[in-house]
């Protein structure tokens, strides 16, 4: 009740400017649809955890990555709704199964390009605080979504390549030689975060 008493007072004070009115209004929309379509994410988020669960458990690679993608991906120390940890732990048993998109996931993960598809409050948390980067893992991971015919792996790969420092290729170079015992569980790759 409080949020609307006090766009009603702001709407009132500035009602002779409509165009800043309209703005106003704009963006308190804006804050109702975001919340709006974080809580019907977060819904669908937990009933794709309780339907692939079972699956997950039983090694299905698909279940895997349904798990995977519903727990991604914290942005910030504070998250409830996120939990990199569990998210890349389901991510990796399906990457390690050869399944492209767990790979892709996992690559945009440790490109420092968590957030897929749309979600503002992410996206702002994204540009502000940024998210941990270990490239060489990254390529790893998008190199087998490649591999494994993943449409934009190809590209963010060659978008990653010419970023890497020589130490960086090294290393990924021998991860990608023995691929199934890469890193890719969140908290082996970035052992100092305290994000979830």
């Amino acid at each position: 009740m409080l949020p609307y008493r006090c766009f009603s007072i702001i709407i009132l004070l500035l009602r002779p400017r409509p165009i800043a009115c309209l703005l106003v209004s704009l963006l308190f929309l804006q804050g109702c649809a975001g919340l709006a379509v974080k809580g019907v994410s977060t819904a669908s988020d937990r009933v794709t955890i309780a339907v692939n669960e079972d699956a997950a458990k039983s090694g299905d690679p698909a279940a895997q990555y349904k798990l995977g993608l519903a727990n991604c991906c914290a942005i910030g120390a504070v998250d409830p709704l996120h939990d990199n940890v569990k998210a890349t732990l389901w991510l990796c048993r399906a990457a390690r199964q050869n399944h492209a998109p767990a790979q892709y996931l996992l690559g945009r993960i440790f490109s420092g390009h968590p957030i897929a598809g749309f979600d503002p409050q992410q996206q702002v948390k994204l540009l502000m605080a940024g998210a941990p980067v270990d490239r060489a893992v990254a390529r790893v991971w998008f190199a087998r979504a490649a591999s494994s015919g993943h449409r934009d792996a190809a590209s963010e790969l060659s978008e990653l390549l010419p970023k890497l420092s020589k130490s960086e290729v090294e290393k990924s170079d021998q991860f990608l030689r023995d691929w199934k015992n890469a890193p890719c569980d969140y908290s082996d790759v970035f052992p100092n975060k305290s994000v979830k």
